[in-house]
């Protein structure tokens, strides 16, 4: 399942725009999460969001970018530890999120 991820990310890559592009970071991101291994979703996580925030998108993809985000807090991708927290912060007229380490 990630070898088929990656697979697709490198394919949209070299053929695809920035939206395939952040849809494959994501995909990585949620296969990576669910097969428990939290540091390679949030490496993929981060790269999503970075993306959807530099092309200024406010719909459906930088909501699924944050989603990205809590894919590593899930089981089991934290082993059930729950050590990865999530902090909401709402500057001005514009939301943004940070993940932060911690219990």
């Amino acid at each position: 399942m990630l070898a088929a991820a990656f697979a697709s990310r490198y394919l949209w890559d070299s053929i695809g725009v920035e939206e395939q592009r952040a849809v494959g970071d994501w995909q990585i991101e949620h296969v990576a999460s669910v097969l428990g291994h939290a540091d390679l979703a949030l490496r993929w996580a981060e790269r999503a969001l970075e993306r959807a925030i530099q092309n200024g998108w406010t719909d459906w993809r930088l909501a699924s970018c944050y989603e990205g985000w809590l894919g590593p807090t899930r089981p089991p991708a934290t082993g059930g530890n729950g050590t990865i927290g999530w902090c909401w912060f709402a500057p001005s007229s514009t939301a943004s999120t940070t993940p932060t380490t911690g219990s």
